[in-house]
């Protein structure tokens, strides 16, 4: 991807998100995605569960995982107020093991959005989850470029 300026880097920037996000539509659409599932992991900015307000919007049925109940409420707020069809955003809360993954719905689109490097088996994981992608797998890694991998690393250290 070509940035705007130098400073522009990482997934972390509004516009990146915006790119991503308009991504995950093309992809939609050409692929006819009617479903999606995301998480249970998703390591960047403390929010998870929100990468698929967009589709939502469109009428695709979203099913979110997220690790905890606090990133639930925050996620269904955010659904409430972003004019998602009604009953097409689902927020299940789950955590990374194979078994709470087995149990999470197959979807047409499956967005692991930085998970890998967080979880403590990034194969199994891996392997689990696109076990649920009916047609689309989207992986997304973090980019070593981006001062924030870093804090949130540390953060992560010190939890």
């Amino acid at each position: 991807m070509k940035h705007l300026v130098p400073e522009d880097r990482g997934l972390g920037t509004a516009y990146e998100r915006y790119c991503f996000y308009q991504l995950l539509e093309d992809w939609a659409r050409a692929y006819e995605v009617e479903s999606r599932l995301e998480g249970p992991v998703d390591s960047m900015a403390d929010v998870a569960g929100v990468h698929g307000v967009g589709l939502a919007r469109r009428g695709v049925s979203v099913v979110s995982a997220v690790p905890t109940e606090a990133h639930a409420e925050v996620a269904r707020n955010v659904f409430a107020v972003s004019e998602a069809q009604p009953g097409v955003a689902k927020v299940l809360v789950t955590g990374e093991s194979l078994e709470e993954i087995e149990a999470l719905p197959e979807a047409d689109m499956v967005v692991c959005y930085h998970a890998l490097s967080f979880v403590s088996d990034w194969r199994s994981y891996l392997r689990a989850v696109a076990k649920k992608a009916r047609t689309v797998l989207v992986v997304t890694v973090c980019n070593p470029d981006n001062w924030g991998v870093t804090v949130v690393q540390a953060l992560a250290r010190l939890r």
